[in-house]
C-alpha cells in the first residue's frame, strides 16, 4: 500500500525547487512563481508541500524518508494570499485560508491521492488557524471539481480569472472547517 509522505518544501528548498519546478512542468504550468512561493513559505505567509511515495515497510525503516524525483506524487500549498496576486482573499484575522496549486503527477493520478493531499492541505489550514478555506479551479478540469464535491465543498460562482491565454474562467469553492 502506497502511503504519503509530506514534506513542507522551505525545510530545503533548492532540492524542493527542482522537484517543484518537475511537476509543474510536467503538468503544463508556468515556473515563474516558483522563486516566489519558497519565499513566502519560508516568512511564513503559505506552507506549501510535496508528498512522496513510500510504502508502510519503507516509513517504519526510514521515517524521514527520502525525496527522490521519481517518488514524487503531487504538491499543494495552503496561503494567507492569493499565491497569483489575483484575488484578494482576506487574512490570518478573518481566517479565510486558500488551497491552491494541486497538481497529481500523472503516473499517481486515478489513485486517490488527491483526496489524500486535499486533506493535508485542511489539516495545515486549521493547523494555520484558518476557519473558511477558498480554493478555485478551471471549470473544465471535471476530476477537480468531483473531488471538491466530495470533501463538502461549496460551489458559489465562477471568476474570471484564467490560468491560460483564452481559458475558461475558475470555479470557486469554500468550506468552513
Amino acid at each position: 500500500m502506497v502511503q504519503l509522505r509530506i514534506v513542507k518544501v522551505h525545510e530545503q528548498p533548492e532540492l524542493f525547487r527542482q522537484h517543484l519546478l518537475a511537476l509543474r512542468r510536467e503538468a503544463g504550468w508556468g515556473e515563474e512563481n516558483i522563486l516566489i512561493w519558497l519565499e513566502k513559505s519560508r516568512n511564513g505567509q503559505a506552507c506549501y508541500v510535496l508528498a512522496y511515495a513510500q510504502n508502510s515497510n519503507e516509513l517504519e525503516a526510514n521515517p524521514t524518508g527520502s525525496a527522490e524525483l521519481s517518488d514524487l506524487v503531487g504538491m499543494i500549498g495552503v496561503t494567507w494570499e492569493d499565491p497569483e496576486g489575483d484575488v484578494t482573499l482576506g487574512n490570518r484575522d478573518e481566517g479565510l485560508i486558500q488551497l491552491t496549486s494541486l497538481v497529481i503527477a500523472k503516473r499517481w493520478q486515478g489513485k486517490g491521492l488527491g483526496l489524500e493531499l486535499m486533506r493535508v492541505g485542511e489539516s495545515i489550514a486549521r493547523e494555520l488557524g484558518a476557519k473558511k478555506i477558498v480554493s478555485f479551479t478551471d471549470r473544465t478540469n471535471v476530476a477537480s471539481i468531483k473531488l471538491h464535491d466530495r470533501l463538502g465543498y461549496r460551489t458559489y460562482g465562477t471568476t474570471k480569472r484564467v490560468w491560460t491565454e483564452g481559458g475558461p474562467p475558475a470555479v470557486c469553492f469554500d468550506k468552513i472547517l
